[in-house]
């Protein structure tokens, strides 16, 4: 449909410069307090001296970091498919 879309708006010259819409929602903070509460409950593991929260909480914490170092390093997409 959207390859459909853009060859209709070649054939009949339409120039869109924006994005279709623009009311996407930013989940970047939740995305962050969910990182920081791994890191928090590997403290509390350590010190409440539970090995079993400490390990997986630092798994956890070591998954989120290799996730968002993934996300960080991929190429930013352009607003329009051309």
């Amino acid at each position: 449909m959207l390859a459909q879309r853009v060859i209709d708006e070649e054939y009949l010259g339409l120039e869109f410069e924006g994005a279709d819409h623009n009311q996407y929602l930013d989940i970047t903070p939740l995305i962050l307090i969910a990182g920081v509460g791994f890191i928090v409950l590997r403290f509390i593991g350590l010190g409440t001296n539970n090995h079993n929260l400490y390990i997986a909480s630092g798994i956890g914490a070591a998954v989120f970091l290799g996730f968002s170092r993934l996300l960080y390093n991929l190429p930013q997409e352009s607003k329009r498919i051309h």
